[in-house]
């Protein structure tokens, strides 16, 4: 009874969710469980009325908990919530760029490859192509960066976006199946190794508010197993 399971609608107020003790649906100790959650068992939260958020609630003891996968399933699909446009069939032949977080080499007339954009100018002449169709991207984060986020250091998580209910989700799958192409050269895919040799031991510096932080993280998740290591320093006294 450390930890308790609720489903309810974003908005809804904390009070109006009805919780319960996840030792109610299976064994869960140390290790992995999989526990199964009918939704009958909140209807005193209405969640029978629909719901787009599952939050667990630690109790007093200090609660680690690893989340790997959610998987819900309804007697009827839930309805569109955004215009997408209409899915994009995959490929006869695998192709180049298909479902490639930023890719700019799907669909180049004639396959040939171009140079690597030289970045000083040359990539802005260009078009957003849709590369994938977000119904293929399930996991928004194994996508673009290739594995689970770890939780990131300072007091606000910048993976929420996608994590905020079905609606954020979707948004992010729609964001993440678009990519730049420009007409006359190719964009360089980020490689870690290669982007510490050309920093050479200089400093970059991002300044701003939270969008600034989410693309430091964006970079950060970007250059993988390359980051040795993330400070985070507390605010200086007013």
């Amino acid at each position: 009874g450390d930890a308790c399971l609720s489903l309810r609608r974003s908005g809804q107020r904390e009070q109006a969710a009805r919780f319960a003790p996840l030792c109610a649906f299976g064994d869960v100790g140390h290790g992995w469980s999989r526990i199964s959650a009918g939704a009958g068992l909140f209807a005193g939260g209405r969640a029978g009325d629909g719901f787009d958020e599952i939050v667990l609630l630690a109790g007093a003891r200090p609660v680690i908990l690893s989340l790997d996968d959610v998987m819900l399933t309804s007697s009827a699909p839930p309805p569109p919530l955004l215009p997408f446009p209409p899915p994009l069939p995959p490929p006869a032949a695998p192709a180049r760029g298909w479902c490639s977080y930023l890719s700019s080499e799907h669909a180049r007339a004639g396959g040939a490859a171009l140079p690597l954009c030289a970045m000083d100018g040359d990539h802005l002449q260009g078009r957003w192509l849709r590369n994938c169709d977000p119904a293929a991207i399930r996991r928004p984060e194994r996508y673009a960066y290739g594995s689970p986020l770890p939780r990131t250091n300072g007091s606000w998580d910048y993976r929420l976006c996608s994590r905020m209910g079905y609606a954020q989700r979707a948004r992010t799958r729609e964001a993440l199946a678009w990519s730049w192409v420009p007409d006359q050269c190719a964009l360089r895919q980020v490689d870690g190794a290669e982007f510490g040799a050309w920093l050479a031991g200089r400093r970059l510096l991002f300044w701003g508010d939270s969008l600034s932080g989410q693309a430091f993280y964006s970079l950060l998740f970007s250059l993988g197993a390359e980051v040795e290591r993330v400070a985070d320093l507390p605010p200086e006294p007013a």
